[in-house]
């Protein structure tokens, strides 16, 4: 059972998540302090006490989708979970991106 998903930017802003369980910690700052910062991207897999933690990166777009699950858990489906959720995000938020046309599409900022 899937414990926490989000997509947030490289940049820093959660664009979604939704929590289905209650996470123990902060798994995904550890990801992001430990694996994205430290440019250790090609791993697709971060333990970080009870949860596993794995994700996919969307360069063009610059969002990285993440999936926090138990790690006692065998869960073979969330590679293609990952893989479908950032295929249908790109699809859906493609011309939205960079940040400045999403900020002037959806809250019609002045840039």
């Amino acid at each position: 059972m899937i414990d926490f998903f989000c997509i947030f930017t490289t940049t820093g802003l959660v664009l979604w998540s939704k929590t289905f369980c209650e996470i123990v910690g902060k798994p995904v700052n550890h990801l992001i302090k430990n694996v994205l910062l430290a440019e250790r991207t090609n791993e697709k897999q971060f333990i970080e006490g009870q949860y596993v933690l794995k994700w996919s990166l969307n360069n063009d777009l610059g969002v990285v989708f993440v999936v926090v699950y138990q790690r006692v858990l065998q869960l073979p489906y969330i590679d293609d979970l990952l893989a479908s959720v950032k295929r249908s995000f790109t699809a859906t938020f493609e011309g939205e991106f960079p940040l400045s046309g999403l900020c002037v599409s959806l809250f019609r900022c002045n840039t």
